[in-house]
């Protein structure tokens, strides 16, 4: 079993100090970690996944971001799919606060999937603020359109990005680091330019 990968990022937000104060501060922290799917039978969520969970629960972040890959998915059984939906529903209840989730190929591969995701999550890509910063979710496996931002998303995306603006942080979240992916990610020409222009401090991959 592969390990998964945590990061806590705190942002630290300073008060101005008024003459004769001392400066106070208070720390905006969040996690981010992802592919925490089964790579085998009983695919039950990994044991690691579970401890990994409760650092997290522990640590109590303002929020949890997960980029992709919860569950094993590749299957045409729908009571399968639903059941491993349903692990993955179970072993994150815990948290203090629903997980924002981006999906990756294992979550959504075919047309069933994708509407199971959206019947879960009501969406394959959206936006959520929680305290200073403005996380953005994008899917790099929307069907029709693996390995890209397709033109409907990127349009989103940019309609977004101008609404939010004025947002003190600005990260993204996407499973396949599409960056990399250079003979047939659109990612350099459509999307990071777009990055660029609104000044979005960091994106966080998963799936390698």
């Amino acid at each position: 079993m592969r390990s998964i990968s945590i990061a806590l990022i705190f942002l630290g937000l300073f008060c101005t100090p008024v003459q004769g104060q001392t400066i106070s501060s208070a720390a905006f922290n969040f996690v981010v970690l992802g592919d925490p799917q089964p790579e085998e039978p009983p695919l039950e969520q990994p044991l690691v996944f579970k401890t990994i969970l409760g650092e997290i629960t522990a640590l109590n972040p303002d929020c949890t971001m997960i980029v992709g890959d919860c569950i094993r998915g590749f299957t045409d059984d729908s009571i399968q799919m639903k059941r491993q939906w349903a692990g993955f529903d179970a072993a994150v209840s815990g948290l203090h606060h629903p997980p924002m989730v981006v999906p990756g190929n294992h979550d959504v591969w075919n047309d069933a999937s994708q509407a199971e995701f959206k019947r879960r999550f009501g969406r394959l890509y959206a936006s959520q603020d929680c305290g200073p910063v403005h996380f953005i979710m994008l899917d790099s496996y929307e069907v029709g359109n693996f390995d890209r931002i397709g033109p409907t998303q990127v349009e989103w995306l940019e309609r977004d990005l101008e609404q939010h603006k004025s947002a003190q942080y600005i990260f993204v979240g996407v499973h396949a680091p599409l960056w990399a992916y250079r003979n047939y990610s659109n990612w350099m020409k459509d999307v990071h330019p777009l990055l660029e222009r609104y000044h979005v401090r960091a994106v966080f991959a998963g799936h390698w």
